[in-house]
């Protein structure tokens, strides 16, 4: 999920405005759920507390790695393998520590999927794999669909703005960029990219879950009983 997440959100296709204003609000709104979830704000918060209820539920699971390297590679370095500069006296709390990191990615792996083998879809995905372009391939295709359009106004042979004719009579309320009393309008122009839900309809990725009343109820999940499939409209599996 963390990579279908990355692949979303980056330049070539975050970019995409008319594109996504094509995608059903309720869809957006899911996207944005597993984009909170996933959200490295403290520290994984949300996604450890998801991680915790799956265990207790039994249910097949493929965690995401990154967070348990990143467990890995600060026990490892953040702490010293001797107390007190002593070589003598190892530091049995970063070894009990190390292992339990590594005991509770093994976990994961007790309960396996019930998947049926496609061949079809196997074949596809090899196909796409060892034909992936690079980023900025990627950002070319990314222009050809929809292209940059510039923020500045056009201008005339004579080098003025043909946007705005006459004078501007408002504080500010022309749409575009006239001469005269109004100053420039208060619009930032159609090249500036603004995300189809505004930022009252959906919450950002930037960690504010927890802010809106506790880390599982800002889902509106009941935290004694956490679903993971019901909570985030899956039909089956963990994550």
């Amino acid at each position: 999920m963390t990579a279908i997440i990355s692949g979303l959100s980056s330049t070539s296709i975050s970019r995409l405005k008319k594109t996504w204003e094509l995608i059903p609000k309720t869809v957006l709104l899911n996207f944005h759920k597993m984009d909170n979830l996933m959200s490295i704000g403290k520290n994984y918060s949300e996604y450890r507390n998801m991680l915790r209820f799956i265990d207790e539920e039994d249910e097949p699971s493929l965690p995401f790695l990154g967070m348990f390297l990143s467990d890995l590679r600060f026990l490892t370095d953040g702490n010293p393998d001797y107390l007190h500069n002593n070589r003598s006296i190892i530091n049995y709390n970063k070894r009990m520590n190390l292992t339990k990191t590594i005991n509770d990615i093994l976990k994961f792996g007790e309960h396996a999927y019930n998947f049926t083998e496609v061949k079809e879809i196997k074949r596809y995905l090899a196909e796409v794999w060892a034909n992936l372009q690079d980023d900025e391939a990627l950002y070319e295709m990314s222009l050809k669909l929809e292209p940059r359009v510039s923020l500045l106004p056009a201008k005339s042979k004579r080098g003025k703005s043909v946007s705005g004719h006459g004078r501007g009579h408002g504080n500010g309320h022309t749409s575009s960029s006239g001469a005269g009393t109004g100053g420039v309008g208060t619009s930032a122009g159609s090249g500036s990219y603004v995300h189809p839900l505004s930022a009252n309809e959906v919450t950002s990725s930037s960690g504010t879950a927890a802010a809106a009343g506790g880390s599982l109820t800002a889902f509106g999940i009941a935290r004694k009983r956490y679903h993971t499939r019901a909570a985030y409209g899956m039909t089956g599996g963990g994550l």
